[in-house]
């Protein structure tokens, strides 16, 4: 990916990790494997192409890091969140560590954490009524959040408008964290 990249650009100026993975289970019932799969794709994956890029940013001289977290990365759910809620939580703090350690490289990393999304990796929780009925109890902006609502968010942690930002986690919750 990283090489795709350069050859193709010269440079990389911006990396958004937006892969990530659910398989939900109550955690006396999560078999280790899914527990390890979810963890490896939204955890590590997200550290080795910010490692990746990193290398790349580090000797460029620069660049913007937005790595995608969840509300789940601060706040548990009844429905058999826990390898999920831990993967996002490495994913917050992995943030902080990288702002702290490549903000001497002139490397902004931050991350957006958003609440349920309309989305395909969405479809089967959206199509369940008594998920919905949960998801929409803790969103006091009363929707569930579509993609466009991910955009000015991404926009943002990309431009020089947040040039001074590091180390951030942008809640786009409808007001979820906030209640």
């Amino acid at each position: 990916m990283v090489q795709k990249t350069l050859e193709t650009f010269g440079k990389i100026n911006i990396l958004v990790t937006s892969a990530g993975i659910n398989l939900p289970a109550v955690a006396e019932e999560m078999p280790i494997e899914d527990w390890q799969r979810i963890i490896d794709v939204n955890a590590k994956g997200t550290f080795l192409c910010c490692q990746a890029v990193g290398k790349v940013m580090i000797k460029q001289g620069g660049g913007k890091i937005i790595t995608v977290s969840s509300v789940r990365g601060v706040q548990g759910h009844p429905g058999g969140y826990s390898a999920y809620s831990a993967s996002k939580g490495a994913v917050d703090a992995l943030t902080r560590q990288l702002a702290c350690e490549w903000a001497k490289h002139k490397i902004n990393v931050n991350s957006i954490a958003p609440i349920i999304f309309r989305t395909p990796l969405t479809e089967n929780i959206l199509s369940d009524e008594g998920m919905v009925k949960i998801f929409m109890a803790g969103i006091p902006w009363g929707r569930i959040a579509e993609p466009f609502d991910f955009i000015g968010a991404s926009v943002f942690l990309a431009a020089d408008a947040s040039g001074f930002m590091t180390g951030h986690i942008l809640y786009v919750d409808g007001g979820s964290v906030a209640c």
